[in-house]
């Protein structure tokens, strides 16, 4: 049997059986190279028929652990920054959280609420507006803005008309 190798853009051969096993031995050509040989088809090297079932192989023990020192560099910085990050988000939330809990704004804090009953409970100048029956915003006076302001209540188990738009229709 005759045997063509496509290797790296170029055709090699005609070669034996036994010059592709010594070559394969010396390293010239690898098991993922193309070969051809039937004349019309072309597969891989490990592929063809009576080539690879005497060549030996060589294998690799497994190991049975990888130390860090084994891993790239590239991985290693990848961990490393991630740690990192990871490291700098944490301490960031921590001082953040801090900061909001203990700052002692005592200006805009107002006396707590003693009863449940009074939680409830809206004044006139916390309603900011009525949009219809069952539907209103308020103002809360001692929340953040982002929190306390605009805030859309809907009353459970009241049924109103709802309103259609601005416009008689």
């Amino acid at each position: 049997m005759q045997i063509h190798i496509h290797k790296n853009g170029k055709n090699y051969g005609p070669f034996s059986v036994e010059q592709v096993r010594g070559y394969l031995q010396a390293g010239n050509f690898s098991s993922e190279d193309h070969a051809c040989h039937d004349g019309a088809n072309w597969i891989k090297l490990s592929q063809v028929p009576g080539l690879t079932s005497r060549t030996k192989t060589q294998v690799k023990p497994i190991e049975q652990s990888v130390k860090v020192q084994d891993l790239p560099a590239k991985n290693l910085l990848g961990i490393k920054l991630l740690t990192l990050g990871f490291f700098l988000v944490t301490v960031v939330s921590v001082v953040v959280l801090t900061y909001y809990l203990l700052r002692g704004d005592d200006e805009n804090i107002s006396a707590p609420v003693t009863s449940s009953e009074d939680l409830f409970t809206l004044t006139p100048d916390q309603i900011v507006s009525v949009y219809d029956g069952d539907t209103f915003k308020i103002d809360l006076p001692d929340m953040h803005p982002l929190f306390g302001d605009d805030l859309s209540i809907r009353l459970f188990g009241v049924d109103s008309p709802e309103m259609r738009g601005t416009g008689d229709k």
